[in-house]
């Protein structure tokens, strides 16, 4: 096995093989902060993302395949870490720390007896349709150019005054 970056979250799991022995080390990126609460207003005096933040975030720990299939399989119910590990086919390791993410971000729970782990979905309605939607097929719509220029410049007319919108000589045609 050569060495993998698997990105977990704020959580980077490095896994660099030597002589056959894995060494796994986790780095906290500086970037991401779980903890810092958001404030009313950011130093710009620009809104603050405030409930946007904390979406984002969640897709964010979502938006890895093997997260994906671990919340696929608890879809259909409660299942226990080696029953999960028999349908997605990577090493005990890596999978604790993808459901270590899930847990931290609230959207699995675990009960535990004895050396057993089950897993169950936190917000099944949310996990679920989430899975839904991203699973189906979405069609593209190509949109005229000028079409897509009058329906904006309307809805900015909707929201500014008369004497703000752009000049026809400066609108390209």
């Amino acid at each position: 096995m050569n060495g993998r970056t698997f990105c977990c979250s704020s959580w980077e799991q490095t896994a660099i093989a030597r002589g056959g022995l894995l060494r796994t080390t986790l780095e906290r990126h500086d970037s991401i902060r779980y903890s810092t609460p958001m404030k009313e207003e950011s130093p710009d005096n620009e809104p603050a993302l405030g409930s946007w933040e904390q979406r984002a975030r969640l897709l964010r720990t979502m938006a890895h395949p093997v997260r994906l299939m671990i919340l696929e399989s608890l879809c259909e119910g409660p299942r226990c870490v080696t029953d999960i590990n028999g349908l997605i086919d990577i090493p005990q390791p890596h999978l604790s720390q993808h459901i270590a993410a899930l847990r931290e971000a609230r959207l699995i729970e675990r009960y535990v007896n004895g050396s057993l782990r089950c897993y169950y979905i936190l917000k099944p309605t949310l996990v679920k349709q989430l899975i839904r939607l991203i699973s189906g097929e979405h069609s593209e719509q190509e949109r005229e150019r000028a079409t897509v220029i009058r329906e904006a410049q309307r809805r900015r007319g909707q929201r500014e005054p008369a004497s703000a919108s752009v000049p026809a000589s400066h609108s390209q045609g």
